[in-house]
């Protein structure tokens, strides 16, 4: 007989052994409340550490996960007035079942009980469930013609035109249904020109990315947070990477304000170590508050160059001055008086 999902009855572990913490918590905007075990606790000792980073199923393995800028792919390639939509693949992790033949052999257990399916808080559960609509991803191109983007979970596709869109959209859910697989209704965002996906809005007829005003609003209160804070740990730092990478996807040049914090990042030991944020970094951080203040969220999709020609156009600075190059022609010039030089260095 199988062992069931369920709670602890009896513990029986030797006395040195930690049981992970669980934590509840509401995503933004829903009531539901959901469980995540935090299985990297205690740090240097917990079932994530043990769990190797570079590999999957003993195969070198580096999880790669899509970005942003691949879904705006699709879109430039279809043109404006293009059509999208997304769906949302319901409990992925609960397709993908845990071997339970070691218990036979190494423990005996009495009203104790083990998830069969792969937990929410495991650093191995995001690369699994990408493997799988990796497979749904390469199914929906091969066999239906369709390109998409996949994201753990999600599958956003763009097509030409509104039929095209209805026909690709019937192909995904029957393929879900084949497989076995259900959707979040929900979740998911039927053919449209105007859609929220990876966290992002993208609008096909104003060929515009936005990022949520709602995630603007709570990445200021942080940054405001962080300028008044004088000591903080690794996982708040984590925490405002996450915050900025979704304002990154839409401001390209604000990465570069973004790797000085990412330095920061690796520098430090484990999640609960505590730092005090350099001057640097807080002038990062500043910089962002600044920019947050005036900006209103909305970038327009880098399309393909327009220019289609054998000239060339570049422009690069130095400590010492700025220059220029166009159709075998240069120029070149000193900075002007008003400009800090000690700010470039």
């Amino acid at each position: 007989m199988l062992p069931r999902p369920g709670l602890l009855h009896t513990i029986i572990f030797r006395p040195l052994c930690k049981l992970p913490c669980l934590k509840p918590f509401r995503k933004t905007g829903q009531s539901k409340r959901r469980v995540v075990l935090d299985l990297s606790f205690l740090p240097g000792a917990s079932v994530n550490d043990g769990i190797p980073k570079d590999s999957f199923l003993d195969e070198p393995y580096h999880l790669t996960l899509p970005r942003s800028a691949d879904f705006v792919n699709l879109i430039v390639a279809k043109d404006s007035g293009c059509y999208h939509f997304k769906k949302d693949l319901k409990h992925p992790k609960d397709y993908i079942f845990l071997s339970y033949r070691w218990l036979r052999s190494k423990v005996y257990l009495v009203k104790v009980y083990f998830d069969l399916i792969l937990p929410f808080g495991l650093c191995s559960a995001t690369l699994a469930c990408q493997h799988t609509t990796n497979v749904i991803a390469h199914i929906f191109c091969t066999a239906y013609h369709h390109d998409c983007v996949n994201y753990i979970d999600d599958i956003g596709s763009v097509e030409a035109s509104y039929d095209d869109m209805l026909l690709a959209f019937s192909h995904l859910e029957h393929l879900f249904t084949s497989l076995g697989l259900e959707s979040s209704p929900a979740k998911d965002c039927p053919p449209s020109t105007r859609m929220v996906f990876l966290g992002l809005t993208y609008d096909t007829v104003a060929m515009t990315l936005e990022v949520p005003q709602d995630k603007l609003h709570q990445t200021s209160q942080l940054l405001r947070h962080w300028l008044s804070s004088p000591r903080v740990t690794k996982s708040d730092l984590q925490s405002l990477i996450g915050k900025l990478s979704y304002v990154c996807a839409c401001i390209s040049p604000g990465k570069i304000f973004l790797q000085r914090i990412l330095r920061e990042l690796r520098r430090l030991p484990h999640k609960f170590s505590f730092f005090t944020p350099s001057s640097e970094l807080l002038a990062d951080l500043r910089w962002w508050d600044k920019f947050l203040s005036i900006y209103n969220g909305i970038s327009l999709f880098h399309s393909s160059p327009w220019i289609n020609n054998e000239s060339r156009f570049c422009t690069d600075t130095g400590l010492s001055g700025i220059g220029g190059f166009f159709d075998s022609r240069f120029v070149h010039s000193a900075y002007l008086p008003f400009i800090d030089l000690a700010s470039l260095t």
